[in-house]
């Protein structure tokens, strides 16, 4: 009986130590899964840094180029005015001349 006892014991430790074993296994399976997800984590988090920078200096250069558009429509608008200011005074340096010709003859 006590034979019976002892190699039913020695089978629920065999069990038990295999149990663990399995256990133990999966335990460092899912260590490594979890050092690989923490890994990509960390890589993705760099990427998405690289590219909130890469979309600020693009913020950057876009309000840059805003401000130039801004400057160049005020000087367009300045030159506009001074060719039809320039125009103006020829038209009348012309009108001028002429009227100086007419007298003259």
């Amino acid at each position: 009986m006590q034979a019976k006892d002892l190699s039913e014991a020695q089978n629920q430790r065999k069990l038990a130590v295999q149990e663990f074993t399995d256990v133990n296994e999966k335990l460092n399976e899912l260590r490594s899964k979890n050092a690989k997800l923490a890994s990509d984590l960390l890589k993705k988090e760099d990427e998405i840094d690289e590219l909130k920078r890469f979309i600020n200096e693009t913020k950057f250069e876009f309000e840059k180029r805003d401000h130039l558009t801004e400057e160049l429509k005020t000087q367009l608008v300045s030159f506009t005015e001074t060719i039809g200011r320039l125009e103006a005074e020829k038209l009348d340096a012309l009108q001028r001349l002429s009227n100086e010709y007419l007298v003259h003859l």
